[in-house]
């Protein structure tokens, strides 16, 4: 993300820059401060070293987001679809964003 908020000629950020930039952090936090996902069901199309090899669906509900993830069974055919479902047990969930990010502890991977 490129947040253009460069050094004023006193080589310090502005106070105007700093007060906006604290203003993004309150709506951040505030945006993501419930996670509606946590205490659904999740299912997947497939786990990369089958059951028990931490791969697993219920990683992407975790809280590591750095060391922990989904990943799927690989496939160099390129012919299976992967895929992750998230389904809220007991009521209609709505929500009107979703972050999705990668294991960012192991470097950037995404192609």
């Amino acid at each position: 993300m490129l947040l253009n908020v460069p050094p004023n000629t006193t080589g310090l950020i502005s106070a105007n820059d700093i007060q906006r930039l604290k203003e993004f952090k309150t709506a951040i936090d505030t945006i993501f401060s419930k996670n509606l996902a946590e205490g659904c069901s999740i299912k997947a199309s497939s786990i990369r070293g089958g059951k028990g090899s931490g791969f697993g669906p219920e990683s992407v509900l975790d809280h590591d987001h750095l060391w922990t993830y989904w990943a799927p069974k690989d496939d160099d055919s390129g012919k299976e679809d992967h895929w992750i479902e998230i389904r809220a047990k007991k009521e209609e969930l709505k929500f009107n964003v979703v972050r999705i990010q990668e294991a960012i502890g192991l470097g950037q991977r995404i192609k």
